[in-house]
């Protein structure tokens, strides 16, 4: 895959196959993919009707940035799960077989998983489950491509950000749109890195670009500090 392949292509499986790669690699951590799947969630929040299940989408949130323990997560998914298949007729056969029930258990499985040091991008918790997931459901299909670019930025062209441009303005910008998930803040972001003299292009358009951004965005992470 070239640069121009990456930043136009919706092919999720071509995208998560180059992470796995080579110096491409070098810079995903395992809670920006953890966050990118989270940000995929987010995205059909409404759908997530389950309350616990939506407990377990927050709680895979707070581990990637160290709030929760394994443990914790773990007792999330299992409740997400427990209510899951009570609201099912407490038959997961059943829901396997229908596949409405299936994807719903798919989304909450791709953000609650227990935690993994080493990551393997290719099948990111079982590449099948991600395209069947993305098959199913029209605005995952066309939206984590997107995310994934949000999160991951260009791997084909890495940012040395520049110190003196974390200004307070800046790092208190950045920290308010992490914590609010207030991307419609990006923008203001990018003039308060213009006026500490940041004129990487980069970085200026990926916060003036329309997005979607979700939690895990590349230049905010930056910003803070976050890996």
């Amino acid at each position: 895959m070239t640069e121009a392949e990456w930043l136009a292509n919706d092919d999720l499986e071509q995208m998560l196959a180059l992470l796995s790669q080579g110096p491409a690699q070098r810079g995903v951590s395992s809670r920006k993919l953890r966050l990118f799947k989270a940000g995929c969630l987010r995205a059909v929040w409404k759908s997530l009707t389950i309350k616990p299940i939506r407990q377990a989408l927050i709680a895979a949130e707070q581990f990637a940035d160290g709030c929760l323990t394994k443990g914790q997560l773990e007792s999330a998914n299992r409740i997400g799960i427990v209510a899951f298949l009570k609201t099912h007729d407490r038959n997961s056969r059943k829901a396997s077989r229908h596949p409405e029930l299936m994807v719903k258990l798919l989304r909450m499985g791709m953000a609650v998983d227990s935690a993994q040091e080493s990551i393997d991008f290719r099948s990111l918790e079982g590449i099948g489950n991600w395209e069947d997931l993305r098959m199913s459901d029209p605005v995952l299909r066309s939206l984590s491509p997107v995310l994934l670019r949000c999160v991951v930025g260009n791997p084909f062209r890495a940012v040395a950000f520049d110190p003196r441009w974390r200004t307070a303005d800046v790092t208190a910008l950045a920290g308010g749109i992490y914590d609010e998930r207030a991307f419609d803040r990006l923008p203001l972001l990018a003039d308060a890195l213009m006026d500490a003299e940041c004129d990487h292009e980069d970085v200026l358009a990926h916060c003036r670009s329309d997005g979607p951004h979700v939690r895990g965005c590349w230049v905010v992470d930056l910003v803070l500090g976050k890996e």
